[in-house]
């Protein structure tokens, strides 16, 4: 994503995925047995700018990093179309439902 400032632009990049290698096995374990399987997993993201003069934007280094952030976002891991790959699809937060069972009025489960 790029923010125009005039003559320097704001750009957010991913910099890092947090997930360790016993994780990502057991995801991919997951996959012989269903087609798609769910993680919440840490990223970090970088804000930086460039100057637009500049001859390409370029990779986030100290002098010109704004922020770094890190969020939990949650991921859909499955097969690609294409054999022995895959896919790896970050969801919105908007697609992210939740089941939540609340009892009717009166019935809170108690037997008196």
């Amino acid at each position: 994503m790029e923010q125009d400032l005039g003559g320097a632009v704001k750009v957010y990049g991913r910099k890092e995925l947090k997930i360790g290698s016993d994780r990502l096995l057991a995801l991919i374990s997951g996959l012989r047995v269903v087609p798609k399987v769910y993680e919440v997993a840490e990223i970090t993201m970088v804000q930086y700018w460039y100057n637009k003069s500049w001859p390409q934007p370029p990779l986030p280094y100290d002098d010109v990093v704004l922020a770094e952030y890190s969020i939990r976002m949650p991921l859909q891991i499955g097969w690609s179309a294409e054999d022995r790959i895959v896919r790896v699809e970050v969801m919105s937060m908007a697609r992210v439902r939740t089941t939540t069972t609340i009892p009717e009025r009166g019935n809170c489960g108690d037997s008196s």
